[in-house]
């Protein structure tokens, strides 16, 4: 179901948004840096930089949040416990 969804709508996608955009300069103007990942996962990062972006976007300042929170919140509620890879 989802393979025919993405394969319904990927055409869609691709023409609305760019191939590749670049948010250096908006990360910068809310004081947002880049994070050095200190761990073995890698889509904590991702979430929580997207979410940073957002929250600085809404209040106009940078707030930071917690990827190992995020990563340790995961584990917990995982049932497989695999850091929220479900």
């Amino acid at each position: 179901m989802v393979a025919a969804l993405v394969l319904l709508i990927g055409p869609v996608v691709a023409q609305i948004l760019p191939p590749k955009a670049d948010f250096r300069a908006d990360f910068d103007g809310y004081g947002l840096t880049v994070c050095r990942q200190n761990g073995p996962l890698c889509w904590d990062y991702t979430l929580v930089g997207l979410l940073e972006y957002e929250v600085a976007r809404r209040d106009g300042k940078s707030t930071r949040l917690s990827p190992g929170f995020l990563a340790w919140a995961a584990e917990a509620t995982d049932a497989e416990g695999r850091g929220g890879s479900n």
